[in-house]
């Protein structure tokens, strides 16, 4: 709303205000007056009351018209307030409109995609090697074997075939779930609370322990 819009609307006001308390004071004195010529005084109170019945009318009027003004100003500024929602909508609205919930959604898909791409990669590679450790006979590196089931040792880190939880679907999964605990630690640190123990999950210790290096 202009600065305009809120003088013309209290302009208005006090112009209403002060009709009406002329109004007021016609209506009093006109009451009084008629007192007189019910009291018998008629002659005394009759040029009087013709001349306050005929002010009286134009101060209708006046207030009738200020009433008018109030109530135009007020629907102008209420129609400035509406435009001025409907602004403040379009533009917060646009800026999270389809175009940045796409562009959003493509990058997240193509980040799970490569999530995803990475996990199985490393799935594969975990399992081309671990038959190529049996093959070669390398009992040394070989922790344990149970069929397919091979857990074996490369550069003092241990690789399981089986058991080692970083398969594309299972990350895609807990990256979802870390969201999740993500955003609700945060909404319990805001209460006054600790927040929430990381997942148990390889990936995830990995990442608390860089954070506490």
């Amino acid at each position: 709303m202009t600065a305009t819009q809120v003088l013309e609307l209290s302009e208005a006001q006090r112009e209403l205000a002060d009709a009406r308390r002329e109004k007021t004071q016609l209506d009093e004195r006109i009451a009084a007056l008629e007192a007189q010529v019910r009291a018998g005084d008629e002659q005394a109170a009759e040029q009087q009351l013709v001349e306050q019945y005929a002010q009286q009318r134009l101060a209708q009027l006046r207030q009738e018209a200020a009433e008018q003004r109030v109530r135009e100003a007020a629907a102008a500024e209420l129609g400035q307030k509406r435009r001025e929602a409907e602004a403040a909508a379009q533009a917060d609205l646009e800026a999270l409109g389809m175009p940045a919930l796409a562009e959003a959604l493509e990058d997240a898909v193509r980040a799970l995609d490569r999530l995803q791409r990475l996990g199985d990669a490393r799935q594969h590679a975990i399992v081309k090697h671990a038959k190529a450790f049996v093959e070669l006979e390398m009992r040394d590196r070989i922790v344990h074997k149970d069929g397919g089931w091979i857990v074996f040792e490369a550069g003092g880190v241990k690789f399981d075939t089986n058991q080692d939880h970083c398969q594309g679907a299972n990350l895609v999964k807990l990256a979802t779930g870390e969201l999740d605990r993500r955003r609700q630690s945060a909404r319990q640190i805001e209460q006054g609370y600790g927040p929430l123990e990381p997942f148990p999950h390889p990936v995830t210790r990995y990442i608390d322990a860089q954070k506490n290096d």
